[in-house]
């Protein structure tokens, strides 16, 4: 396929075959024929611009609509499930609250609710970067975490897991 067509391809491919198509074109930047080199460097370019165009319309993009696109791209295990579900019946909970709603020990909750947000961040809006942890929150692109640790699910958050059959939807 050309080039050209590669880049108008762009727009429609899932993050796996953007992937994909990454890996091949800095194969080839990196040793096929200048020909091949040129058309690679061409199709990276088209890959940066549109995952910098992505990244501004999550940025500005309902939340309900994202985190229904994130749980249909990937959809959730039972783990998952049963994390989310915790937060949606225990709202304004502690992590221990929580995990012991999943039926485990300590913050083991919010590990699995942090990771499980985290391989999701593709599709969601960016994390707040905390200092103090020296690192992003995660659980925050669905929940709410207050001045008490205590967390509550984003109710446009709980719109769009509603929408992949996840809780109840928003209250009416």
């Amino acid at each position: 396929m050309s080039a050209e067509k590669q880049i108008a391809a762009i727009p429609g491919l899932d993050t796996a075959a953007r992937a994909r198509l990454r890996a091949n074109a800095e194969r080839l930047a990196a040793s096929g024929s200048a020909t091949q080199q040129a058309d690679a460097r061409a199709v990276l370019a088209a890959l940066d611009a549109q995952a910098a165009t992505d990244h501004e319309t999550r940025q500005s993009a309902p939340l309900a609509r994202l985190v229904t696109e994130a749980f249909t791209a990937e959809p959730p295990t039972e783990t998952d499930r049963q994390v989310l579900q915790a937060l949606l019946d225990h709202p304004a909970s502690t992590a221990e609250d929580l995990s012991a709603a999943c039926g485990w020990d300590g913050g083991a909750w919010q590990l699995h609710f942090g990771s499980m947000c985290e391989r999701r961040k593709v599709w969601l809006p960016d994390p707040d970067y905390v200092p103090a942890r020296n690192g992003y929150f995660y659980s925050g692109l669905l929940a709410d975490l207050d001045e008490h640790n205590r967390f509550t699910m984003k109710p446009e958050a709980a719109e769009g897991l509603a929408a992949v059959g996840i809780g109840k939807g928003p209250a009416s």
